[in-house]
């Protein structure tokens, strides 16, 4: 996993973060802090005191349709599975399963090791931020109705939300070099950071065959339930992850890991930061 230096302020003191490493099956970091004697490289948890809280987050991209954006924004996304590539590898006896220099067995896979794939997810591990790619366009809006005066900022296709941004000049800059004065929505993978507006925070990563989705976790997948019910209870007998196997083959069968393929996927959990 690369780890980008981050230079973070702390109780007045500057450090600088320079990895990250499991020790005892736990996240500590490395870096260096301007009030260790010498200087050199030690664990955050052994800086020096105030420091035992220090720790490396990763902030990284991810995409989400516009329906799964209503579904995260409206609190009922609490999950997303991401399929695992390349595939794991079966070994001959088919008791354990390999994948970039990982190995596990169904028995162990979600625990974590030196030899765990938890620690190479590409979506990051507990405690890292994901920023929400999804489609959008620059927009200038009225201010209060009046033609003379407008606000720049950023309309979301997926509620046709319309966030102005930051009354900084770097924020202005950046907006002014991707309006093009056209009303054409940009793809998702297009957004800058800096015009998204929901972050998440990982909670949870696991390793699993995709048919072994609940149908609790189905639901925190951010499927709608099937006619208006409120509640499981309410739900008759509809399966929710005969909904989310419909939904998860629109947009991966092609690519070749349909719902029938089993593929492993990475299973992310997340809540949703307030900005």
């Amino acid at each position: 996993m690369t780890i980008p230096k981050e230079r973070i302020g702390d109780k007045g003191q500057r450090y600088e973060v320079l990895g990250r490493r499991r020790t005892n099956g736990e996240w500590v970091s490395i870096g260096w802090t301007e009030a260790m004697d010498g200087g050199g490289l030690a664990q955050g948890v052994a800086l020096n005191p105030g420091f035992d809280d220090l720790c490396v987050v990763e902030r990284r991209p991810i995409l989400f349709s516009g329906e799964m954006v209503r579904a995260i924004l409206d609190g009922r996304k609490t999950q997303t599975r991401r399929v695992v590539k390349p595939q794991p590898v079966q070994s001959p006896s088919g008791t354990a399963w390999s994948w970039k220099l990982t190995a596990w067995t169904d028995a162990c896979r979600g625990q974590i090791s030196d030899l765990s794939p938890l620690d190479k997810c590409p979506f990051g591990v507990p405690g890292d931020r994901l920023w929400v790619r999804e489609t959008w366009r620059p927009e200038e809006l009225s201010k209060d109705g009046d033609l003379s005066a407008f606000e720049d900022g950023i309309r979301y296709r997926a509620d046709r939300s319309f966030r102005t941004i930051e009354n900084t000049r770097e924020a202005a800059d950046a907006w002014v070099r991707v309006n093009d004065h056209t009303d054409r929505w940009r793809p998702s993978i297009h957004m800058p950071r800096w015009a998204s507006r929901i972050e998440l925070e990982v909670t949870e990563v696991r390793v699993e065959r995709l048919q072994e989705i609940s149908s609790h976790d189905a639901l925190e997948e951010g499927i709608e339930l099937y006619g208006g019910c409120t509640s499981n209870e309410d739900m008759q007998g509809w399966d929710p992850c005969e909904h989310f196997a419909s939904g998860w083959d629109g947009l991966n069968a092609k690519r070749g890991f349909g719902w029938d393929t089993n593929p492993w996927v990475w299973v992310v959990e997340f809540r949703r930061l307030e900005r």
